[in-house]
């Protein structure tokens, strides 16, 4: 698995940027509301996007990121992925299941898998500093 996200890096760099723009939009949107369940949750959302902002920065610049910050933005984003993939699958029992709705499962999956790549990479770097 290790080599595989290694290989395909820059799908991953580009899922990671497109990631941001996602989350980014997702907090832009939600900024009107003011309950307070509404301000953790954004406020979650623009501490993972900064994160996520300095991995991109720092893998651009060639430079090596803390591995903690991988493993913690890599479990964000897997549940995120997780979330989505509930609200789609919950959303398809409450309007009736539909082909159309099984293949918005492939966004969760997506969203899963760059979270992974960021676990992989966290563990990867992990085994650099070993040695």
């Amino acid at each position: 698995m290790i080599k595989f996200f290694t290989t395909t890096k820059y799908i991953w760099l580009s899922s990671r940027v497109f990631l941001i723009i996602l989350f980014s939009y997702v907090f832009l949107s939600r900024i009107s509301d003011a309950s307070t369940s509404d301000l953790v949750a954004n406020s979650f959302t623009v501490f993972l996007v900064f994160l996520m902002v300095i991995i991109t920065v720092r893998e651009l610049l060639k430079k090596q990121t803390h591995y903690l910050i991988r493993f913690i933005v890599g479990i964000c984003i897997a549940v995120y992925g997780v979330m989505m993939s509930y609200l789609v699958l919950t959303s398809s029992i409450k309007e009736g299941f539909t082909p159309i709705l099984i293949m918005f499962q492939l966004v969760p999956i997506w969203v899963i898998l760059c979270g992974t790549y960021e676990i992989v990479c966290g563990i990867n770097s992990i085994k650099k500093h070993r040695r």
